[in-house]
């Protein structure tokens, strides 16, 4: 076990550049209210910022807000809170990808988001993993996230010494009641198992940790490049884990088999409940299945928060109408055949676009396309047809653009 001096230790050996910022993942539990804690005492206050991400799951929610902003308010340190609306699902997984997104668009280059993962929580996951046929790679210390990177100092730090810090410290904190609800898997082998197997058998948390391979390629999230990265076991298994996903080894032998495939095929791996991996050209994509949206009407310059994806407009000197209506719809919902839009005095049809700007085959049914009296008007993002566009000259034009949920 660790001592308090090493605790601090962990901090000091957090590799940081002159310009870096580290955000501190507050939940206000006990865990990282000791990283917060050990961050200003180690680094000061002036480069720590902490965020508290709030996933309206408790109605409790907001009272640990408040004791957030409180203890930051004593400790001198920024902090900002976000709330978040969670999507239907697993929320325990909902409210993971809820709190990376939040993180990621927060990071700039150098720097650094630090959570408060230990080594009983190692133990904990290389069980679950386990448990449920995952690969067992643990939690690693650190990864690419965004622009930045994420670290996890205390993972060779034992709970009990978190506990002693916060207690020797007089250390405030949240307890969440959905942490000793056992039928929630983690909280079970916390409580139940993890006990019982450390009773037996002595030390089996640092054996556990040695079940994880030492060290997986820091992949970022994105496409796969197959031209440039190694496609092999380790480099796909940290392309999926940068996305949160990690199947069991079966499923990325499959994947590197089927991305062998002859160039025309279209592989479709399923790696999780919600998402698969596709090939498309010289890449591998990690897909999420959403459903696609119902068609509806538009006004050019109303932005739109659509199931798969958000439409938005910007102004431009050749685009549609403001104050102009169209209908909203895509390929799922409309005839195919009749699928074309003139675009430069020439006739293309919807497929040929889409090849011709890269869209990827699973992207293409529920790309929206904007239809006026049964003609094609235009493809968000792709094109305009001729005889809808219209000059800025004579009143505010618009051109529509269009970003798929791809994560």
């Amino acid at each position: 076990m660790q001592t308090a001096v090493e605790i601090a230790d962990s901090i000091r050996a957090i590799p940081l550049r002159t310009d870096s910022v580290v955000w501190i993942a507050y939940s206000g539990g006990l865990d990282s209210t000791v990283l917060l804690h050990a961050c200003i005492e180690v680094l000061g206050n002036s480069i720590c910022k902490a965020v508290h991400i709030d996933h309206g799951i408790l109605p409790e929610s907001h009272e640990w807000a408040k004791h957030c902003r409180e203890v930051c308010n004593e400790w001198g340190v920024s902090l900002e809170i976000e709330r978040v609306e969670l999507a239907s699902g697993n929320l325990e997984l909902q409210a993971r990808l809820a709190r990376y997104e939040q993180f990621e668009r927060r990071l700039n280059h150098s720097d650094l988001v630090l959570t408060a993962h230990h080594a009983d929580d190692v133990a904990e996951t290389q069980l679950w993993q386990f448990l449920t046929g995952r690969a067992v790679v643990g939690i690693a210390s650190k990864k690419v996230l965004g622009k930045g990177r994420v670290v996890r100092p205390f993972l060779h730090v034992a709970k009990q010494q978190l506990q002693h810090h916060a207690e020797n410290h007089s250390l405030t904190w949240i307890e969440d009641p959905s942490n000793a609800d056992t039928a929630l898997d983690r909280n079970w082998i916390r409580h139940r198992i993890l006990p019982a197997l450390e009773q037996r058998f002595p030390g089996i948390r640092e054996r556990l940790a040695d079940l994880a391979p030492s060290h997986l390629p820091q992949v970022r999230k994105g496409p796969f490049d197959l031209s440039r990265l190694d496609l092999d076991v380790r480099h796909v298994r940290g392309w999926l884990l940068a996305h949160g996903v990690n199947p069991p080894s079966s499923t990325v032998e499959e994947i590197i088999r089927q991305a062998h495939a002859r160039a025309d095929a279209s592989p479709k791996i399923e790696v999780s409940d919600a998402r698969t991996v596709r090939r498309y050209r010289e890449s591998l994509y990690l897909v999420a299945h959403y459903s696609d949206f119902a068609p509806q009407v538009t006004t050019p310059g109303h932005d739109l928060e659509l199931s798969n994806g958000y439409l938005t407009w910007e102004m431009c000197e050749n685009g549609l109408q403001g104050g102009e209506s169209y209908e909203l719809s895509n390929r799922a919902h409309l005839a195919k055949s009749k699928l074309a839009i003139r675009v430069n005095q020439l006739s293309k049809s919807l497929s040929s676009l889409f090849q011709e700007y890269g869209v990827a085959p699973w992207l293409r049914d529920g790309w929206p396309i904007l239809v006026k009296n049964g003609e094609v008007v235009g493809i968000p993002g792709l094109a305009i047809a001729d005889e809808f566009k219209h000059s800025s000259t004579k009143g505010q034009s618009y051109a529509p653009t269009w970003n798929p949920k791809t994560d």
